[in-house]
């Protein structure tokens, strides 16, 4: 029988512990936080303990597999005992990006290429609709397809006239906030978010959120001031700061594109309900996490309000499973 140690105690950690078989014994799960000492039962050790078990191998059951597989090797895991359960983030694909790149450059001078193209749009990394006419972003941050959407909506809303402004529900660092930034520069974007992680209230009432304790820790690690300092330009950024909805105040104001980001069922309905009757029609809602499988409660929110409402939900392949919505004219 195969003894494991599992890092990780979070969404992914759940997802992996209820998939395993009788042919694995857990030994013990890591985690980083000295506070944390059980885990479904199971003693939660410190990276630096780990040479105290016996085990064959070591399961990384978080996306950033990279930062973690660091910190197993610089504590005498060996490599060949390592295991990644999934990438839920994007670091597998902007290290393969990175070494692609590289491979470009040298085979193809590509280099050179930048010298003599009359353009300072960088060359595509691996998808070669980057340099398709009309792209708006000459460079993938982190999620392809979701920023390659957000432009080519951005450029309909523009060829419609569609008014209103742009909002942001749920920000965290403002990963997504960049790409706003750049595909919609001249309309105003408001930004909601606590800027200290999740509001207690929507986790402990989540039934779909069985980790909760570990979710209240999530997405903290941000500032007004960080996200900002980001931006090509924060002249239109608006920041809503606390928790959503009892921050919003905008009762006169319309939208064009809304993106909402907050996980959490009970915040993700009120959402729904505060703003969709607010788009503009021909706008768009953009809802992160409908089809991952730590957040269930988002796509339970959007499925109730959409079928009440009779609304149709375009199922987007970016890398957390988003639903798009669109407002037609006769929408309420």
């Amino acid at each position: 029988m195969e003894k494991i140690l599992i890092f990780g105690t979070g969404s992914v950690a759940e997802v992996l512990f209820g998939e395993l078989n009788d042919a694995v014994e857990v030994l013990a799960f890591i985690h980083s936080d000295e506070n944390v000492t059980e885990f479904h039962g199971y003693p939660v050790i410190r990276p630096r303990d780990i040479s105290g078990y016996a085990y064959s191998k070591v399961i990384i059951a978080s996306g950033y597999y990279f930062a973690m597989e660091k910190i197993l090797l610089e504590h005498g895991v060996p490599q060949e005992k390592i295991v990644g359960f999934i990438f839920d983030e994007s670091e597998f694909y902007l290290k393969t990006a990175g070494e692609t790149d590289r491979f470009f450059n040298d085979t193809f001078h590509r280099d050179y290429m930048k010298k003599i193209l009359r353009s300072d749009r960088l060359l595509p990394v691996l998808y070669p609709c980057c340099v398709w006419k009309n792209n708006a972003f000459p460079k993938i941050r982190k999620d392809f397809v979701r920023e390659q959407t957000t432009a080519y909506l951005a450029q309909e809303l523009k060829r419609k006239n569609v008014e209103g402004a742009i909002a942001e529900l749920g920000v965290f660092q403002g990963d997504f906030t960049v790409v706003m930034n750049d595909a919609f520069p001249d309309r105003v974007i408001y930004l909601f978010d606590t800027f200290c992680g999740f509001a207690s209230a929507d986790v402990l009432e989540d039934e779909n959120t069985s980790n909760k304790q570990n979710e209240l820790r999530k997405f903290k690690d941000t500032s007004v001031e960080y996200v900002l300092s980001r931006l090509r330009d924060d002249a239109q950024c608006v920041v809503k700061k606390g928790y959503f909805p009892d921050t919003f105040d905008l009762h006169t104001e319309k939208f064009a594109f809304v993106s909402v980001d907050l996980n959490m069922k009970n915040a993700v309905m009120s959402a729904l309900e505060l703003i969709w009757p607010r788009i503009s029609p021909g706008g768009y809602m953009l809802i992160s996490d409908y089809n991952a499988p730590f957040y269930e409660g988002t796509r339970e929110a959007v499925q109730a309000f959409c079928d009440e409402k009779n609304i149709a939900i375009v199922a987007l392949p970016d890398l957390y499973g988003s639903a798009l919505l669109c407002k037609n004219g006769d929408a309420i």
